[in-house]
Parts: C-alpha cells; structure tokens; sequence
C-alpha cells in the first residue's frame, strides 16, 4: 500500500508577501515618529544621542554626507542592466519622495535643534551645515531607507546584504541626529516613508 505523503505547510505570510514586514515597520516608524514629534522626550533623546556619539565627527559627518551620493551608487550597481524597469521605478520613487518630504517640511514648520539649543548650549553641537528649519521628516532618512529596502527585497531573506543594507541605512539615518540636524521623530518619519516607498517600488517593478 503506498505510504501517503503529508502535505506541505502553506508558507507564512511574511514568505508569500516578503515585504509586508517592512510595510509594517515602515507603518510603526511612521506612527512612533509623529507620537514622539514635539514631546520633551524628543528632545531629550536627541540631545542624549548627539553628546553620546559625537566624539567621531569625521565618522558621523561621512556617514551623512553619503546618505545621498553612496545610495545613488548602490542603486546603479545593485540592480542590474536587466532591471531597467526597477531601476527607473526606484528613481521615481525617489523624486516623488523627495516632493513629499518637502512638502511636509514647508507645512510643518518644524524647527531643527539647533535653533531649539541654540548655539551657546554646553553640550548640543551641530557638525556640518548649521540648519535652523525644516526639521520634519528627515530627507535623508526616507532615502537611505528606500534605496535599503529595495535592496533588502531584491536579495531575499537568505542573503547576508539584506542584514548590510539594514545597518548601513540605520547608521546614516542615525547620523541625521548625531550631527545635530533632526530630532528622533523627524528620523523615525523619513525612514519610515522611505520603507513604504521601497514597498510601492517592489510592486511596480
């Protein structure tokens, strides 16, 4: 009598749709960011984080600075010449991205630290461009984070880049506040778009 073979488990959602976890942490970074936008605790964990982790200015100011010029270069060497619809999604997502996070800098009006601290406090310090506006969402963030989600999603979860995408985007994100131009909240907001904007590329290509 032949044995019977026990059916295969149905593969978890998180496999049948690998980027509902990051829609849904781009969603939580969106929500905590704007609960957390204004309150002492804002300023107190950006305060914490500036003093804490600015003895490596050279280090942070770096980090920054290539949250921009790096992510274009990983966008063009990751996907490859057999991706172009992937490729120019992603650009677009990028410049809608960009409108949408200036839009809301305009409409918010949120003040940077710097113009919060001042620049005679004992222990705030801004390296770099000294800004005084804009501070909500951080542009920087939204695409260090879309550019490291798409990424995350075209190496699959097997592949050790996924992990590198996710630290160096948490690291140039986190620089935002160590330099002293955003607050935790502005961070939390931009990464969270850039998630979300990495999702809807993923669809459309």
């Amino acid at each position: 009598m032949p044995s019977q073979q026990s059916p295969r488990p149905s593969p978890a959602p998180a496999d049948r749709n690998p980027w509902l976890p990051q829609a849904a942490v781009g969603l939580a970074a969106i929500v905590g960011g704007v609960a957390l936008m204004g309150l002492p605790l804002d300023r107190s964990w950006g305060l914490a984080v500036n003093e804490g982790l600015g003895e490596w200015p050279a280090f942070w100011s770096f980090l920054t600075w290539s949250g921009l010029g790096v992510c274009g270069f990983l966008l063009l060497t990751a996907c490859s010449a057999t991706e172009p619809r992937r490729v120019a999604g992603m650009l677009v997502a990028l410049v809608v991205g960009g409108l949408l996070v200036h839009t809301l800098k305009r409409s918010l009006q949120v003040e940077r630290p710097l113009a919060v601290f001042g620049a005679d406090h004992p222990v705030f310090q801004v390296i770099g461009e000294a800004l005084h506006k804009g501070s909500m969402p951080s542009g920087h963030s939204a695409t260090v984070w879309a550019v490291a989600g798409l990424l995350a999603l075209r190496e699959g979860a097997a592949s050790w880049w996924r992990h590198a995408w996710w630290a160096l985007a948490s690291l140039q994100a986190l620089s935002r506040i160590v330099v002293g131009a955003h607050w935790p909240s502005d961070v939390l907001v931009g990464s969270g778009i850039g998630l979300l904007l990495s999702v809807g590329v993923w669809h459309l290509g």
